[in-house]
């Protein structure tokens, strides 16, 4: 997702405002909003992580498909799941 509007934001400058695309989107720019991508992805998958870890899983372990998905996981555990996803 954050990826997705890095490059969103890259494409809107170049086709609204082209002739300024040099000077609004420069190596800091760049640098940036790749930074702000790779933070606000480790951060949403922390927070994943920090609220998958502390479910209990009781029963059979086995998944219904190859992907490990959240939501899943979540079939898996005894526990009420409504408030973490």
């Amino acid at each position: 997702m954050f990826l997705l509007l890095t490059m969103a934001y890259d494409r809107y400058v170049a086709i609204c405002k082209p002739l300024r695309y040099t000077v609004l989107v420069n190596r800091t720019v760049c640098h940036v909003l790749v930074g702000a991508s790779w933070g606000g992805g480790f951060l949403q998958g922390i927070i994943v992580f920090a609220l998958t870890i502390k479910l209990p899983f009781c029963g059979l372990s086995i998944l219904d498909s190859f992907f490990c998905d959240v939501r899943q996981l979540a079939k898996l555990t005894c526990t009420n799941t409504q408030w973490n996803f």
